[in-house]
């Protein structure tokens, strides 16, 4: 290890020795900065507000005895020890208690991006908290005045994960709880590591010095023993770490798979575009919603292809459902359409010419004509955009006049349909009946009785 002892004096390390161990039994003062950093930060982590949890960073005192932890470790000091452990320990009970009951009389509890930002540290996390604490610690051991320190207590965040843990327990997720706990613990391995590390460098690990600083009877031994305490809690801290960023990878690398796939193939189909899309990872099949912009309509062929790229690249089966945004295309001579305009009335009457609207409707007739044991012969319809009604020609026979009996029920079923008016006309043919001996029964209209 690199060694600063002789670039400190003995008395910069006894200034340093009396200021940590001054500082660290805060008392009421210390618990109350607790409660007002807790509440600040869980209001700006409720309503994402980054520069509201960088006040409540400035307002915590919890980077306090976690630099005394440190320095008691290097030195072997138990008294310091024991206090700073204590203030840890009742500062995040107090952090944690003081979110969970602001977080449950807010009406508002959503899960803003500031909270899941700080559910899933990663090694990078580990980093920063292990330079902000050597910085720290060097900083209070080579200058008059500890000026880093709100800058550590801002890099590494102490507070607001603590209140993450709290809101992620007042609405019952117990995931971004432990998550918000991972990265309070990373942090705090890494502070207190890197502090004891930079400690020592700067000589406060000798006998002599130990006794010289402090009235209490410690060994080397002791000191030893707490800094390979550290060292492991380091290595147990890197598991769930490695884990978290391990994951964090895969998502990014399939996320930028599911968009490259997804534009790849909106851009082969002429005239769509690709809006937005979600996707979410369940049962070992990827679920995509998407949205997209198209001048035609598509079918389940186009999904069905957008499917097979995104299976061949993920490895996993996948499902896709679809919005799509019927879009007008037009260019520098497309006409006006002017509903005021009376001129234009022919233009506007105009077929449907939708191959559903004719098979719903022939559907419907073949329907009531059949329980009316009677036939269809033919039709054909309109549809008048000026006046919005569909006006419907049926020819048909059957053993009576039943025209006006199916002219209403098909009005009826038509417009319930389409949302549509619907006047049918029906030209209806009496014909003749065979019977079960096969004896023609002619049957005769109003006009050949007259006749006789």
């Amino acid at each position: 290890m690199i060694s600063l002892k002789h670039s400190i004096s003995n008395k910069k390390r006894e200034e340093v020795y009396r200021t940590i161990k001054i500082e660290s039994p805060r008392g009421k003062e210390y618990f109350l900065l607790v409660t007002l950093g807790a509440i600040v930060a869980t209001l700006g982590l409720l309503t994402n507000s980054s520069s509201v949890i960088i006040g409540a960073m400035l307002i915590s005192p919890i980077m306090s005895p976690i630099i005394a932890m440190s320095f008691s470790i290097t030195l072997g000091d138990s008294k310091i020890f024991r206090i700073a452990i204590k203030e840890i320990i009742l500062g995040t009970i107090l952090a944690i208690t003081v979110s969970v009951f602001i977080t449950l009389f807010l009406p508002s509890r959503t899960l803003t991006a500031e909270i899941l930002s700080r559910t899933k540290p990663t090694i990078i996390d580990l980093i920063i908290a292990l330079a902000s604490g050597a910085a720290g610690a060097y900083t209070m051991c080579s200058k008059n005045e500890s000026s880093v320190i709100p800058g550590v207590a801002i890099a590494t965040a102490l507070m607001p994960p603590l209140c993450v843990v709290g809101t992620g327990l007042a609405q019952g997720d117990y995931n971004v709880a432990f998550g918000g706990f991972i990265l309070f613990l990373t942090n705090l391995i890494a502070i207190n590591l890197a502090s004891a590390l930079v400690f020592k460098a700067f000589g406060f690990t000798t006998k002599d010095e130990i006794y010289k600083f402090n009235d209490e009877t410690s060994t080397m031994k002791t000191h030893e023993r707490r800094l390979l305490i550290s060292m492991i809690a380091f290595v147990i801290i890197l598991i769930p770490l490695s884990f978290f960023m391990y994951s964090t990878i895969v998502q990014e690398k399939n996320r930028k798979l599911i968009d490259d796939s997804l534009n790849e193939t909106t851009l082969s189909i002429d005239g769509v575009d690709l809006i937005n899309y979600t996707y979410k990872y369940e049962n070992n099949k990827y679920l995509i919603s998407a949205v997209v912009r198209s001048v035609n309509k598509l079918d389940g062929s186009n999904i069905k292809l957008m499917e097979k790229n995104l299976e061949k690249q993920l490895g996993k089966p996948t499902e896709i459902k679809m919005k799509v945004l019927l879009a007008q295309q037009i260019d520098a001579l497309t006409k006006p359409i002017s509903e005021n305009n009376t001129s234009d009335v022919e233009s506007k009457e105009e077929t449907v010419p939708t191959l559903n609207a004719d098979k719903t409707i022939e559907y419907t007739i073949k329907e009531e004509l059949s329980a009316k044991k009677a036939n269809l012969i033919d039709f054909n319809f309109e549809y008048s955009s000026s006046s919005a009604k569909y006006i419907i020609n049926i020819k048909a026979e059957g053993p009576e006049d039943l025209s006006n009996d199916i002219k209403t029920l098909i009005e009826s079923k038509l417009e319930l349909e389409f949302n549509r008016k619907v006047i049918v006309n029906i030209d209806f043919n009496l014909k003749t009946l065979i019977s079960d001996n096969n004896e023609s029964i002619n049957t005769l209209t109003e006009k050949d009785i007259y006749k006789q």
